[in-house]
């Protein structure tokens, strides 16, 4: 294990390759060193039906990010540096206290950047009993050579496939290059030998996830398009298609400022009937409050309960 932390020097673990001795102190874009950060671990109802099961999915937020989305709705976590410093022994514990609780899997949000510590840390909830499956939640933006080290270990792979467009993507996540590091680590993760998820008598062992952004309907036809593509070549995958897309109250002003309209969600749905994509999940908040301007559905971590009632409960937070 000790030969993963020597890849915080001259870090190149994400597209960026920022080069920085994280061992020694320094950050590059994400923003963190080489001590893991952890926001908020808890048994998070609120993901896709494989991932959330009955009891819920064992989920674990980190801090920082690879991405600086215009929308982003835990930008507290992803540039607001909100999180504590944890050991691999203690997010090793934090794992075993979610599979003790009854967690569904281990579900690691954003972890791109702790990739060694979480191998630690991992290699340490193993030696303790730790046997549930693992889920890498993920914005997409990602080396397949650093997604080589997880290989074996995940059991279900949850990327964004957040736009093809590189205007786009650098106008709204900072990263031109977002398209072709997405395509290609997306590809890896459906030609990975994983074991999956059970769904409906099935595996499933990637559920691709795609946010519709109001006003871009033309991206988002872009995105189904690949995926038909994609779906066509055969795996055991699933689409995520979300609907809630918020405006981020006093951010960036790049990102639409208004919530998704009803004929916006329609033109997708037809659209999906003419590539014939079946098989997936369309998610969103409840129908009554898909136009209520005043709902606010991003999450504040300096709660015990960052998300909606009922959608999660709080067994570790960076305060206590």
């Amino acid at each position: 294990m000790n030969s993963y932390r020597e890849l915080y020097k001259s870090c190149r673990l994400c597209p960026r390759e920022c080069r920085v001795d994280r061992s020694a102190g320094e950050t590059g874009f994400c923003g963190e060193s080489d001590e893991m950060r952890l926001a908020w671990a808890g048994l998070h109802k609120g993901e896709e039906p494989p991932v959330s099961g009955a009891k819920g999915s064992g989920t674990l937020f980190f801090t920082g990010c690879t991405l600086r989305c215009a929308f982003c709705q835990n930008r507290q976590l992803s540039r607001g540096g909100t999180g504590r410093v944890v050991s691999p022994r203690e997010l090793s514990d934090i794992m075993l206290s979610l599979q003790d609780e009854g967690a569904e899997n281990i579900n690691l949000v954003t972890g791109s950047q702790f990739i060694p510590g979480i191998l630690e840390a991992l290699k340490l909830g193993e030696e303790g009993g730790l046997s549930l499956p693992l889920v890498w939640n993920t914005s997409g933006y990602e080396k397949p050579d650093s997604l080589k080290l997880m290989e074996g270990r995940i059991n279900l792979w949850l990327p964004d496939m957040k736009t093809l467009d590189s205007n786009l993507s650098n106008s709204l996540f900072h990263a031109p290059d977002y398209p072709e590091w997405a395509s290609r680590s997306i590809h890896f993760m459906a030609a990975s030998g994983v074991s999956g998820l059970p769904w409906e008598g099935a595996s499933v062992k990637m559920i691709l996830r795609h946010l519709i952004l109001p006003g871009f309907s033309d991206s988002t036809e872009e995105v189904l398009k690949w995926y038909a593509k994609l779906m066509k070549k055969g795996g055991s995958f699933l689409l995520s298609l979300m609907t809630q897309y918020t405006p981020v109250r006093g951010g960036d002003t790049t990102a639409p400022g208004r919530m998704l309209t009803g004929d916006e969600a329609l033109m997708v749905y037809d659209l999906l009937d003419e590539l014939g994509i079946e098989e997936g999940f369309f998610q969103g908040p409840p129908e009554e409050e898909v136009h209520d301007e005043n709902n606010n559905w991003e999450p504040d971590f300096n709660r015990d309960n960052p998300f909606p009632e009922g959608w999660a409960r709080c067994l570790w937070h960076w305060k206590n």
